[in-house]
């Protein structure tokens, strides 16, 4: 069977509809997101009692920002179908998917912007038809999303029985190298001497960036983990003064667990106080290192919940940094919620430190590729796990999602080839895993931050730790592509840091289409407002400036020069219908550059097109302001359309008056068309 495709031509000017957002709220960012089909998915990935639902936009005034006391009793809203079904499937409560994070009212535009007050968890009896109830939800006009609660697991330590544990020690360092924790020694994820068998140099080379800077009180590491053990001698310095929350519980007392407590040791351990081991962002040993704060999704002994809650809640609690080793326990399945809640933080945390937040996900410990979620997801920044070697940690998951590597242990053979840091009880053990190689990719974040708070956008501190890896692929040959850029590297991530602070950046650039054929392009200039250079491309790569450019030569690399000099706006003219425009804008002082630029782009509007209008299928290419949709498959004996057949656009859609179908079949090719 062939398929049949019925191709639209957009032919009307397209209408922009205000989301009604503030000045101060910028427009809201979420990432791909692949359908679900639950058909292909087992019941052992799915909660068997609850499905979530998320009112449409219309309902939006019907539900308090604040509201969302849970509804018990039958659960009825008050709106007749839906309550239909609440009945049909003898839903017993209605819980409120954002309830914590809601009850800070200072943030509730932006939540209510979000639409995070309209999400809600049905709780149903167990041997409910799952499958059955979110499609009759999704059939519903009065919801706009409807999906099974999938079941999330802890990317905990991979477990073996070489695991020690040690007990606190203040005796003297026996390393040169600073700092003089007495344990360092021990950490050759930090400084690999050949610890062990270990292979020198197979570190993140973190007491040369200790020689620029050791961390930050001002920046906040959210650690969605178990609870953080507070009272350990070696964090309870570098512990953020409001601790954090028990999403578990709903209660701001933290039950302390040893994967929280391990993961908070690597990223601020106390550094430099002559006890214990040293954190990567930890400070100087007089507590002036970063703070963590312990946002628990998972109990101690099993279960966990508050995974859409907690990043909107340490968004909006000054983080900048989310911690993450947690999954879906099924590839391919994910919580729209939950990708909501990590765009939000991505979009507002910071703090005060950061121009919105990075949210930093464990790759996973499967042994495998696949599109785990969330570290797949393109909101996140993925880590895989190396060994003392630089080889692949035999657990490690791999894809080409991944964006970075960092050592996570291998402890089968010998403990100490493990990753040593803080646990409960005042002591210290080796893990395995790469809930152990990412935090020390949220510790280096945490130095690039301290080194240059307030200067840098989130994506810079991605692009800083991606940018400044060992190449590790010559020792992993099988997996090229599918570790990241390569192996974490804290001194050359500070190393290019100084470079960005040497020469700043514009502190932003927008693209806003405002016709067919203008763009208006719009930017801030540093601190010390240098001249710009803005460049443009109608694909998304830009090459390196250098020397001096005339308005309309080429950079080597790619991008066309469209200004230099010291305004603030350029329109930019003269422009294709229905086409993307990519822009990258450079400070330029005197002769140098500086090394990052920021990006924009935006689409222009398609126009209205004369009736009769075509255009030419090139090969594997859809005609400008043309989409595609599969209606079905089999065989067409006839076909008609009326030459004025009409449909309604939504929001992103544009009304038309004629139609063009393309239909694949015997004997069609590219280029042939049928009115």
């Amino acid at each position: 069977m062939k398929k049949i495709f019925v191709v639209f031509c957009l032919c009307t000017l397209f209408i922009y509809r205000s989301s009604g957002q503030s000045e101060s709220q910028p427009p809201l960012k979420r990432g791909e997101r692949p359908l679900v089909d639950m058909a292909m998915v087992s019941d052992e990935a799915m909660h068997p009692d609850m499905i979530s639902i998320k009112f449409s936009e219309r309902f939006s005034a019907f539900f308090p920002v604040k509201q969302s006391p849970d509804i018990d009793g039958g659960a009825f809203f008050g709106i007749p179908a839906v309550d239909a079904l609440n009945e049909k499937y003898h839903v017993r409560q209605a819980r409120s998917t954002f309830l914590i994070a809601l009850r800070n009212m200072q943030f509730s535009e932006r939540h209510r912007e979000w639409g995070f007050h309209l999400w809600y968890d049905l709780i149903v009896p167990d041997g409910t038809d799952i499958r059955k109830m979110v499609t009759d939800y999704s059939g519903l006009s009065e919801i706009s999303i409807a999906e099974p609660v999938y079941k999330i697991h802890m990317i905990g330590p991979v477990s073996d029985s070489q695991t020690t544990s040690l007990q606190k020690s203040n005796s003297d360092s026996p390393s040169d190298f600073l700092p003089n924790d007495p344990l360092f020694s021990s950490q050759w994820h930090y400084h690999n001497t050949g610890q062990a068998g270990g292979t020198v140099d197979a570190d993140i080379d973190l007491p040369e960036a200790w020689d620029i800077i050791k961390g930050n009180p001002n920046v906040v590491v959210a650690v969605l983990d178990m609870g953080i053990d507070s009272s350990h001698s070696d964090l309870s310095a570098n512990i953020w003064p409001g601790m954090g929350y028990n999403f578990c519980n709903d209660t701001s007392l933290i039950v302390p667990g040893f994967h929280a407590t391990h993961v908070a040791g690597t990223i601020a351990a106390n550094t430099n106080n002559t006890a214990g081991v040293s954190g990567i962002a930890g400070g100087s040993g007089t507590g002036n290192g970063v703070r963590l704060m312990s946002c628990q999704v998972f109990n101690p002994v099993s279960g966990g919940s508050g995974h859409a809650e907690a990043p909107i809640w340490a968004a909006d609690h000054g983080a900048c940094i989310s911690q993450n080793s947690w999954a879906y326990t099924s590839v391919g399945v994910y919580q729209q919620s939950v990708l909501d809640a990590i765009d939000y933080f991505n979009m507002y945390g910071g703090g005060t430190v950061l121009n919105g937040g990075i949210t930093i996900f464990a790759a996973g410990n499967n042994f495998s590729s696949g599109q785990f979620y969330p570290g797949c997801y393109a909101g996140t920044f993925a880590v895989a796990a190396t060994n003392n070697q630089d080889m692949r940690a035999w657990y490690s998951n791999f894809d080409t999602w991944v964006d970075i590597s960092a050592p996570g242990g291998e402890t089968s053979s010998v403990a100490e080839n493990g990753v040593l840091s803080t646990d409960l009880n005042n002591s210290y053990n080796y893990y395995q895993g790469t809930s152990m190689a990412c935090p020390h990719v949220s510790g280096v974040a945490a130095l690039i931050i301290s080194l240059a708070p307030s200067y840098l956008y989130a994506q810079d501190v991605r692009d800083i730790l991606g940018n400044s890896t060992d190449n590790i692929y010559p020792l992993n040959p099988g997996y090229v592509g599918k570790l990241g850029s390569g192996r974490l590297n804290a001194f050359n991530a500070l190393q290019l840091t100084q470079l960005y602070l040497s020469t700043p950046a514009p502190q932003s650039l927008t693209a806003t289409t405002t016709g067919v054929s203008v763009i208006n392009l719009a930017w801030m200039a540093n601190a010390n407002n240098d001249s710009v250079l803005l460049v443009y491309n109608t694909v998304n790569t830009f090459g390196t400036p250098s020397g001096n450019y005339l308005t309309g030569q080429t950079i080597a690399g790619g991008g066309t020069v469209l200004y230099k000099g010291k305004l603030a706006a350029f329109d930019h003219t003269g422009l294709n219908f229905g086409t993307t425009y990519y822009y990258a804008i450079w400070t330029k002082n005197g002769s140098f550059y500086s090394v990052y630029s920021r990006k924009a782009n935006s689409t222009t509007f398609c126009g209205t097109a004369l009736l009769p209008f075509s255009e030419s299928f090139g090969s594997n290419s859809m005609p400008i302001c043309w989409t595609q949709q599969t209606i079905g498959t089999g065989t067409i004996s006839s076909w008609s359309v009326s030459a004025t057949a009409n449909a309604g656009g939504t929001m992103n859609e544009m009304n038309h008056r004629s139609r063009m179908f393309t239909m694949e079949l015997p004997g069609w090719s590219p280029g042939h068309s049928i009115r």
